[in-house]
């Protein structure tokens, strides 16, 4: 029920009105968070908009719970990397899963963990998770923790390293 715009042009803050109306028509939000990309948040911009400002209804009051495909996590909307959460990578995650049983799956650049938890879901023997960020190291290990009443996640075999990836796999 919560919305993220994501803008990379300046050019949507003449349309951000009709944007928001057109979300507001199509789905029922609780609120919409704008992310600016980083050259938009360095340029002049409206009163009221800032990157991971919440445009519409109330503000999240931390991570926002979701399903993706039936497993369980959270995104931090307001201050995650872009909109705090990967959707486009959704299909591939899905794909991991299905190839995961049995295998001993490596997840560089974890970032919460997403193809951790698909591949334990699938049915990984092990995962390594690797990130230069302990925040991201910590979130894989909060979204395989919330997932764990699904067995294949329960019994995966898994090792989280923090750390630069380019340096940890040589």
């Amino acid at each position: 029920d919560v919305a993220v715009v994501k803008l990379y042009s300046s050019a949507w803050f003449a349309h951000l009105d009709a944007l928001l109306d057109a979300i507001d028509r199509q789905i029922a939000t609780t609120s919409t968070v704008v992310r600016l990309s980083r050259s938009v948040a360095a340029g002049q911009l409206p009163a009221g908009i800032s990157d991971g400002a919440t445009l519409r209804g109330s503000e999240p009051s931390g991570p926002v719970a979701f399903r993706e495909l039936g497993l369980r996590f959270t995104a931090d909307v307001g201050h995650g990397q872009k909109t705090g959460w990967f959707l486009d990578q959704r299909d591939n995650r899905r794909r991991v899963g299905e190839l995961a049983a049995g295998a001993r799956v490596l997840d560089v650049f974890c970032c919460g963990g997403g193809f951790t938890v698909h591949a334990a879901a699938g049915g990984a023997t092990h995962v390594h998770s690797i990130d230069l960020s302990p925040h991201a190291v910590a979130e894989t290990a909060r979204h395989l923790a919330m997932n764990r009443s699904i067995p294949t996640v329960r019994r995966v075999g898994h090792r989280w390293t923090v750390g630069d990836a380019f340096e940890v796999l040589t």
